[in-house]
Order: C-alpha cells, then sequence, then structure tokens
C-alpha cells in the first residue's frame, strides 16, 4: 500500500470498536461527529473495506473491522513506543508521560505526589487520567496511557509491574455503632454487620474481602456504592459499615466526621499499590527510577508500608492469586 492511513484514521477505528457509537467514539477522540465521520469513510475508502454497519441509531462492526481495529491498537501502540523511545534517547526523566489512576486512589494520593515528583523531576511532566482499572488497561495497551499506578492483586497480562508500599483497610462506622469503641474488629464482627460495598465492577474490595471468606459471604450488603465519598456518607448517617482504604482516609475523605473507623484484627486486608506499564517499553527503566523515587517519598511522608525493591518483587501477584481479582 504505496498511501497508508494516518494513525489518526487508525484511532478512529479503535474508538468505534471500542465505543460502538459514533457519538461517543467521536467524543473519545477529541473531534466532532460529523469529522469523526468523515475521517472513517476516508479510511474505509482507503483500504476498500466497510468497517461497520451503520444506521441512524445503531452501528455494529463488521468483522473485517473488529480484525482491523485489533491490528489498529497494535500500530498505535508500537508508535507510541517509537516515540517514547525518541524522547528517552534524547532526554531521561522529562517530557510528558501520561498517567492513569483508578478514582479510590488518585484523589487522595496525587495532590500530594505529583508536586513531589515536579520538584524531584521538574522536567518530567506527569499528565494525570483517572478511570477504572479495566479501561485504563485497555489505554495503555492501545499506547493512549504510558504508565499506571492501580491496585494489586490485579491481573495485568503484557505488562510490567513495580509494586510501591501496601494499603491497609479500617473498619468504618457510626460513632452510634456497637463497634464504634471496639480496640480491633474481626472477621466475625464484620459478618454480623449491614455491610455496604461498592458496585461489584470496582476492584476495591476484591482486595480485603477475600481474606474474609465465610464472613464475606455471611455479610448483609444493604448498599452497593459508585464512590468512596458515597459509601462515608451512608456510614455517617447509620446505613451500615464498610471497609475504607487508609490511604483514603488520611487523604480526607471523612473530613466533616460523623464516621469512626476502627482498625482490623485480621491479618490481611490491604491492597498494595504499584505501577503498571507495556512490557517492553521503551521507558521502562526510568519507569523503575520513577517507582524508586515514589517508594522513597512514601516511607519519608508515612504513606503505607513501604516495599523495598526485592519485597515488592516477591509480592507481585502471579497466577490465580491475580487472575481472581479481575
Amino acid at each position: 500500500m504505496d498511501n497508508p492511513p494516518s494513525l489518526r484514521q487508525l484511532e478512529y477505528l479503535v474508538a468505534l470498536d471500542a465505543h460502538g457509537h459514533f457519538t461517543e467514539a467521536a467524543r473519545a477522540c477529541g473531534v466532532g461527529a460529523p469529522a469523526f465521520s468523515s475521517g472513517l469513510a476516508a479510511l474505509e475508502e482507503r483500504l476498500g473495506v466497510s468497517v461497520a454497519d451503520r444506521d441512524r441509531r445503531h452501528v455494529a462492526m463488521s468483522p473485517a473491522g473488529r480484525r482491523l481495529a485489533a491490528q489498529a491498537k497494535r500500530v498505535l501502540a508500537e508508535a507510541a513506543a517509537f516515540m517514547a523511545l525518541a524522547q528517552s534517547e534524547s532526554q531521561p526523566m522529562a517530557g510528558t508521560w501520561r498517567f492513569g489512576s483508578i478514582p479510590t486512589i488518585a484523589p487522595f494520593l496525587m495532590p500530594k505526589l505529583l508536586p513531589a515528583m515536579r520538584k524531584r523531576f521538574p522536567e518530567l511532566d506527569l499528565l494525570l487520567s483517572e478511570d477504572k482499572t479495566p479501561e485504563l488497561l485497555a489505554d495503555l495497551e492501545t499506547g493512549h496511557l504510558d504508565l499506571l499506578l492501580i491496585a494489586f492483586p490485579y491481573e495485568v497480562p503484557g505488562c510490567e509491574v513495580d509494586l510501591l508500599f501496601h494499603d491497609s483497610y479500617r473498619f468504618a462506622c457510626s460513632p452510634r455503632s456497637a463497634l464504634a469503641k471496639a480496640p480491633r474488629i474481626g472477621p466475625k464482627e464484620i459478618a454480623s454487620q449491614p455491610l455496604m460495598l461498592l458496585e461489584a465492577s470496582n476492584c476495591l474490595h476484591h482486595h480485603a474481602l477475600p481474606v474474609l471468606e465465610t464472613a464475606a459471604a455471611a455479610a448483609q450488603t444493604t448498599f452497593a456504592g459508585t464512590s468512596l465519598q458515597t459509601l462515608a456518607a451512608m456510614v455517617a448517617v447509620d446505613m451500615g459499615s464498610t471497609l475504607l482504604p487508609t490511604l483514603a482516609i488520611e487523604g480526607g475523605l471523612l473530613q466533616g466526621g460523623g464516621v469512626v473507623t476502627r482498625p482490623l484484627g485480621y491479618d490481611g486486608g490491604r491492597r498494595t499499590l504499584g505501577l503498571c506499564w507495556r512490557r517492553g517499553h521503551a521507558r521502562a527503566d526510568e519507569f523503575r527510577e520513577l517507582g524508586a523515587a515514589l517508594r522513597d517519598w512514601a516511607q519519608a511522608v508515612g504513606i503505607g508500608e513501604a516495599l523495598t525493591p526485592s519485597s515488592a518483587r516477591s509480592a507481585r501477584p502471579r497466577g490465580r492469586q491475580a487472575a481472581r481479582h479481575r
């Protein structure tokens, strides 16, 4: 092919496959629907292939369109890797890195972390995106993001992981609860409570609840929240209890009072925060340097239970343990 499609046209194809809707795909690409439709039509004309069947209401990717979209993801990832290699060669620990994190980490950690990293690496600009883990991993795969800070255990095929520190959970309840003054909360106490969790699609409580086993199964779930802020508000009006990560509590989640937290009286009940990037990324060594700086910073300011590089390697999720926390 003498005149291959542009990378922008491939982005349109991948976005349409991901969203299944012209308007949403156009919005994801940062263009208007007419420009998106025109660009996709030009791609189809150049390829001589119809990538989607559509009418005014519906879009269905053709079999050829799905195969081409899968290949386009790989092309875009390689293009991003090419630019990363050039930037790494010209000036390490500099430029703009597209940095993704999840809603149970970003609002509580990033206001402290990003200024500290800017001071440590003044030529490096971390451009933050916030989303759920599956969406972040999809953007990482296509090269739309360079690096993630997420919670483990979580299965991340095709990625390298650098674990940073543990973040323990605490039991949260109303001051009027019978457990509000308990020195520690065990599985039996949790199982006896009306327990509120985040919705099933959120990975947060998968890190704490499996260690409770029968206690988690026996707990009466009364509410499925969409955010930690909503959970905290429900606890404050005595609608039930929940488990909250210490990072969020110390990051200001419970400002305003109305919620009591107690330590857990069992081993486990924690998540591990870590960096994640595509395996073989041109800037992998720089990502590890950033990870080392993050570990040092977290230990210095007293955030979480810091991991040394050797303990981080031994703590990495693998095999069946990682697969159960999708």
